[in-house]
């Protein structure tokens, strides 16, 4: 079957006027960072929230937001105890170049193995202004907390 030039350009036409139709929101959806995530299909959560509403939480000195964040671990702490549970702290850069402390209950949730300085985690927990830039806590599933670290395609809970 043999198309005409100009019945080809019509066609090219109508389907770019039924992208548009569409709306753009479909070109919205891809990420913004030019960074790989390894996400798996584990929730709807695991999309990292958008820097602006963190950077806003931080500005307004916001406590007990969820937020997920993709960062790269620049600090590793010693283990400390909070409230009579072991707790790993470590700092991510994140995708703005600020920094983020993490504090990640080891009892409630499953510790990380082989956390060191440049490694990629997505972490989901909720987060509480400190005079520092803030901390991201609640990164276990357990009473009062919904969140994880997902290292690879490991997560931990």
């Amino acid at each position: 079957m043999k198309i005409k030039k100009r019945h080809l350009a019509g066609l090219v036409g109508l389907t770019l006027l039924g992208l548009l139709a569409l709306g753009t929101d479909w070109l919205k959806q891809a990420p913004a960072q030019t960074h790989d995530v390894l996400v798996d299909a584990m929730t709807s959560a695991t999309h990292p929230s958008k820097l602006s509403e963190l950077e806003r939480a931080m500005r307004d000195k916001g406590q007990d937001l969820p937020f997920v964040v993709v960062g790269w671990i620049t600090e590793l702490a010693p283990d400390s105890q909070e409230e009579g549970e072991p707790v790993q702290h470590f700092t991510v850069k994140l995708l703005n170049h600020q920094r983020l402390t993490i504090a990640h209950r080891i009892q409630a949730g499953k510790p990380t193995p082989k956390l060191a300085k440049g490694q990629e985690l997505l972490i989901r927990g909720r987060y509480f202004w400190t005079p520092e830039g803030g901390e991201l806590r609640g990164t276990y599933t357990g009473p009062g907390a919904d969140g994880w670290l997902r290292q690879g395609h490991t997560n931990y809970f």
